[in-house]
């Protein structure tokens, strides 16, 4: 069996954009295509095939007409999930991927109903046991795995299991996937969600960190190449390659500080380096992607339509190419420590009554509650001193002495 996988296709990400509007279209036909040279039996869509929750009238159009052309030259089963992106909401939970299935073009699996645990139905295919899981909150599903509340039914060694999630896979306290939690019977195990490419060969099992098809920010996990992953499947053995597709725009990345002497001209150098070095890395005639950081002081000037000059016609981003973030400047400040004298934490209590009219409750007494308190961990303290004092006060009061003027007399002397 050959079993094709993809994922975090982000169908309609910039869609309005001039220049990039169909690049998550293209990558996603150039996807269609490798599986039908490849002449896979099945394509696996790991979630995030939308970018957004409700998808345009545009991308909607466009993404069935993509499938239609392929499954018409090519009939090819894809299975997928949802991700954080297009996961069910609204009037009857209803997700983008719902749409997609009742078009008939791709099958939705992994639909789950989180409570208190989940149970995953393996898709038998042949010899394969597919169990798929779309996303769920991270921190909710890591609860989950942490109290053994995700049920694999039919779980067995005489299959090739394969698990496809939506989830973190790199650590994130409370909010991730702890691969011991993955039970050893499964020999594959593919991610979605982060959208850095990467292989990995785990203890008991591959993991296939699928990354994304298109660039959605311009940050580090987005450079590099983006790849599908072919899964050519024998009995139990495995041969898993990565495909790497060449319809994704280049993405440079680079970064500089500078300081506020001759700041605009050495900007204006830095940018043009970088454009250069961009140029002579090119491996296709589409726009770069160009992100440039700069470190600089606090009220350093330029003007940012000549850099837009600079870099028009050349990138693919002239809105958003250029990040300046403020230098940390160190700055003197001297503080002069005056010496306390060091003293119990009674005393400085001690203290703080003094300055208050106390009418009521003891200097004292408010002191020895404070020491069961902190010392005793005695939460009651402080309400067990007021409930004796004001017994105090009653049984100090006499009925034929109620008079007002004779009151404070009275509280001042049971006190």
């Amino acid at each position: 069996m050959k079993i094709l996988v993809t994922s975090d296709n982000h169908l309609g990400y910039s869609e309005t954009d001039p220049i990039r509007g169909n690049d998550s279209f293209d990558t996603f036909k150039e996807i269609l295509g490798i599986a039908a040279d490849s002449k896979v039996d099945l394509v696996l869509q790991g979630g995030d095939l939308f970018h957004y929750n409700k998808p345009s009238r545009n991308t909607y159009n466009k993404t069935l007409q993509i499938l239609q052309q392929f499954q018409a030259t090519t009939p090819i089963r894809i299975l997928a999930i949802h991700g954080n992106h297009d996961d069910p909401s609204g009037f009857n939970s209803v997700s983008p991927m719902d749409v997609m299935h009742s078009s008939g073009l791709l099958e939705y699996i992994g639909r789950n109903k989180a409570c208190d645990g989940i149970e995953i139905e393996p898709i038998q295919l042949g010899s394969v046991a597919l169990y798929a899981l779309g996303y769920v909150k991270d921190a909710k599903l890591f609860r989950m795995l942490e109290t053994n509340k995700i049920y694999y039914n039919n779980l067995c060694n005489n299959n090739y299991n394969i698990l496809m999630l939506h989830q973190n896979r790199a650590y994130k306290e409370g909010m991730y996937v702890p691969l011991e939690h993955i039970p050893s019977e499964f020999d594959l195990v593919i991610f979605g969600h982060e959208h850095l490419s990467e292989k990995v060969t785990g203890k008991h099992f591959e993991i296939i960190q699928v990354g994304s098809s298109v660039r959605t920010s311009l940050c580090l996990d987005e450079r590099g190449d983006k790849y599908a992953y072919l899964v050519e499947l024998e009995g139990k053995s495995a041969r898993i390659t990565r495909q790497k597709l060449k319809s994704v725009r280049p993405f440079y990345m680079d970064s500089m500080r500078l300081d506020e002497d001759d700041f605009k001209r050495k900007l204006a150098r830095f940018v043009e380096i970088s454009l250069m070095e961009m140029d002579s890395k090119r491996e296709n005639e589409m726009a770069p992607l160009l992100r440039l950081r700069v470190e600089c002081p606090n009220g350093c000037k330029f003007e940012r339509l000549e850099l837009d000059k600079l870099v028009e016609g050349r990138i693919a981003n002239v809105g958003d190419y250029l990040k300046l973030t403020k230098k940390n400047q160190k700055k003197d400040h001297h503080v002069e420590v005056k010496k306390v004298k060091a003293c119990s934490f009674e005393e400085l209590f001690h203290g703080i009554l003094r300055k208050m009219e106390l009418r009521v409750l003891g200097e004292n007494e408010l002191r020895d509650a404070l020491v069961k308190s902190v010392k005793k961990g005695d939460k009651r303290a402080f309400a067990d001193q007021i409930a004796k004092c004001a017994d105090e006060i009653v049984d100090g009061v006499k009925l034929d002495e109620i008079g007002a003027e004779e009151l404070e007399s009275i509280i001042k002397r049971a006190i």
